[in-house]
């Protein structure tokens, strides 16, 4: 499934579908990407509860909540939020429906939001949460940190090298 996020948008600031209205006011954006999210990742979200698909409302919500974290509606985000966990809380068997990857993107969102307006204890609380659900620690120290990222740099190179060397001859 593609996400409609990356519909709105492939950098922050940035919205495709350029309009008379694009400008930027007190760091928030002005143009279309807010009518999207009101007239298709919305009614996708109640079309989705109303069957009874509890994978793709959850999905749809946390799509809308990105969404609107990108126009910079904190409001609507967290409103958004608050559904999924709804949703989520009211599943017998969270495990068959929601995956792990979507349960992390969901205390991703909630992070952001949090750090967004100013609360950045229980944002980095969500972080953590979302970082250990996909088996990744959030880094103690400067130190710690700078580690893990030059492993990771290592890893990625390894693997870039690997996929070169099993390249027929002429493609290289």
């Amino acid at each position: 499934m593609i996400p409609l996020y990356s519909l709105l948008s492939s950098s922050p600031g940035h919205c495709p579908l350029g309009s008379a209205t694009d400008r930027e006011d007190n760091n928030a954006l002005s143009c279309d990407c807010k009518g999207i999210v009101e007239s298709v990742l919305v009614p996708l979200v109640h079309h989705y509860t109303t069957l009874g698909n509890a994978a793709r409302a959850f999905y749809y919500l946390l799509e809308t909540a990105a969404a609107y974290l990108h126009v910079s509606n904190y409001y609507m985000a967290l409103r958004k939020l608050n559904e999924a966990d709804i949703l989520r809380n009211s599943l017998k068997n969270k495990a068959d429906v929601i995956s792990r990857f979507e349960d992390a993107t969901f205390f991703s969102l909630k992070g952001e939001v949090c750090c967004a307006v100013g609360r950045m204890e229980l944002a980095k609380k969500m972080i953590r949460k979302s970082l250990s659900l996909l088996g990744r620690p959030f880094p103690r120290n400067r130190t710690e940190d700078f580690v893990r990222s030059q492993v990771e740099k290592l890893q990625c190179a390894a693997y870039v090298a690997r996929g070169a060397s099993s390249l027929p001859q002429k493609a290289q």
